[in-house]
């Protein structure tokens, strides 16, 4: 079965997420449509801090999480104290990283202090050459109280864990206005 996840603004920052998926006869049927937030400027993202999410086809790296896999077939990293998401110049920009495993000692973000945002989420292939500083960490992930994020996609925890049970390897993530 393929599935594919698009999402459209609709004011703001305030957008709307649809998963579909083909079914046997392989009709597309709607398995999910429900609120979704992106950067608090919109979108457009070109570089680092714009607070814009990006606008395109994107493929899906993995799924990650402070808690445990809920049952994604994507691969699945378990956050714990070690993982930082880089934004720095270096080479590990845009990537996640264990500083018990690389020596850089991250100054981005320690993903542990992000509950409930990286209870649950996919990283997304935004920049997938990691050129710095044309924007990092874009993710789909879970809301918190605010209503935006800094460039990424955000859902509610329960829309995240249907979105995580339902992508495959293959799943595409289309973001348009």
């Amino acid at each position: 079965m393929k599935s594919i996840i698009s999402v459209k603004q609709i004011e703001g920052s305030r957008a709307e997420l649809i998963l579909n998926k083909t079914n046997g006869s392989n009709k597309l049927e709607t398995i999910l449509k429900c609120d979704a937030w992106i950067g608090k400027n919109g979108l457009g993202k070109t570089r680092e801090g714009d607070n814009k999410t990006p606008v395109g086809e994107f493929g899906l790296l993995y799924a990650f999480g402070i808690k445990p896999n809920p049952g994604t077939k994507l691969e699945y990293l378990q956050i714990t104290d070690a993982h930082y998401a880089c934004n720095e110049n270096c080479e590990y920009y845009n990537k996640i990283i264990d500083i018990k495993t690389v020596n850089h000692q991250c100054k981005g973000e320690h993903m542990m202090n992000y509950v409930p945002f990286y209870n649950y989420g996919i990283f997304l292939d935004y920049n997938k050459d990691c050129i710095y500083p044309d924007g990092s960490a874009i993710f789909l992930h879970c809301k918190g109280i605010k209503g935006y994020t800094y460039g990424c996609i955000s859902v509610s925890e329960e829309d995240m864990i249907t979105i995580l049970k339902n992508v495959e390897t293959d799943t595409k993530i289309v973001v348009v206005e």
